[in-house]
C-alpha cells in the first residue's frame, strides 16, 4: 500500500503547526480587513466630518500594520517549528487586544441597558471576535509552551550526548557538571 506525498507530510505534522498557520490565515485576513475598514471612511467622507475621525481612523491603520507585522513572525515560526520566542509578540498584541475588545463589549452592554441606541450586530461581532481570538491565543500559548519543550529537551539532550569525536567539548561538559 503506497501513500502519497501529500498524505505522509500531512501526517508528518505537528497539528499545533498546522493550526498556528491557519491562524496566521485568520490573523491576515483580520489585519487587511482592519486596513480596509479604517481606509474606507477616510475616503469618502466629507472633511468636515473626517477632522474627528481621521486619529482614530489612523491608528486603526497602524495597528492593523502592527498586526500583520506580529503575524509574520507567527508564521515564520509556524514554518521553522523551532523558535517559541517568535510566538512571543503575536502573544503579547492579543494579551493587550482581548482586554481591550472585553471593555468595548461591556461599555456596549451597558450603553444598551440603559437604553441608548447601541447596534446589536456590532456587539454580536466583538462577542465573536473575543471568543475566536481567545481560543487562537489559547493554541498559540500551546504551541509556545511545546515549542519550548522541545527546544529545552534538545538542549538538555546535546549536554547530555557529546560527540565522542571531540574530546575538548566533553571536558567542557564535564567541567560544567
Amino acid at each position: 500500500m503506497e501513500t502519497s506525498v501529500v498524505e505522509q507530510s500531512s501526517s508528518d505534522s505537528n497539528p499545533l503547526q498546522t493550526a498556528a498557520k491557519r491562524i496566521v490565515v485568520y490573523s491576515m485576513i483580520g489585519g487587511l480587513l482592519g486596513i480596509i475598514l479604517n481606509l474606507i471612511p477616510m475616503l469618502t467622507t466629507a472633511a468636515s466630518t473626517t477632522e474627528h475621525s481621521r486619529p482614530i481612523s489612523i491608528f486603526g491603520i497602524v495597528t492593523a500594520f502592527v498586526f500583520i507585522g506580529v503575524t509574520i513572525l507567527l508564521y515564520i515560526a509556524a514554518c521553522q517549528d523551532n523558535n517559541p520566542m517568535l510566538l512571543l509578540p503575536w502573544l503579547i498584541y492579543q494579551a493587550l487586544l482581548l482586554p481591550l475588545l472585553t471593555a468595548c463589549c461591556l461599555i456596549l452592554i451597558v450603553m444598551a441597558i440603559a437604553g441608548h441606541d447601541v447596534r446589536i450586530f456590532a456587539l454580536i461581532i466583538i462577542l465573536l471576535r473575543i471568543l475566536v481570538n481567545a481560543y487562537c491565543t489559547w493554541i498559540i500559548l500551546i504551541y509556545y509552551r511545546a515549542l519550548k519543550e522541545k527546544r529545552n529537551s534538545k538542549n538538555n539532550a546535546q549536554l547530555e550526548s557529546p560527540d565522542p569525536g571531540n574530546d575538548n567539548l566533553a571536558v567542557d561538559i564535564s567541567i560544567i557538571r
